[in-house]
C-alpha cells in the first residue's frame, strides 16, 4: 500500500469529488481515479458504488477511510 493512495482516498472522500481532490494534490483526475483504482485492488474490494454515476461509498469505503485517518495522523 502506497500512503499516497491513502491521502488521495481521504481527499476524495471528504471534498465528494475526484476533480477537487486532484487540485488540491496537484494530481491529474485520472492520476486521483488510479490511486482509488490501486485501493480497492490492495484491498480487492470495491470502494465506490459501481453502480452510481455520483460518487457514492460502499461500507468497505467508510472501514478504508477510517483506517486511513489512523494511518495519516
Amino acid at each position: 500500500m502506497n500512503i499516497d493512495w491513502l491521502r488521495t482516498f481521504v481527499e476524495v472522500v471528504e471534498r465528494g469529488s475526484f476533480t477537487q481532490a486532484g487540485e488540491v494534490l496537484h494530481l491529474s483526475q485520472p492520476a486521483v481515479s488510479q490511486h482509488v483504482r490501486k485501493l480497492e485492488q490492495y484491498f480487492d474490494t470495491e470502494l465506490r458504488d459501481p453502480m452510481s454515476r455520483e460518487v457514492r461509498w460502499t461500507p468497505a469505503a467508510e472501514r478504508v477511510y477510517q483506517m486511513a485517518l489512523s494511518v495519516l495522523k
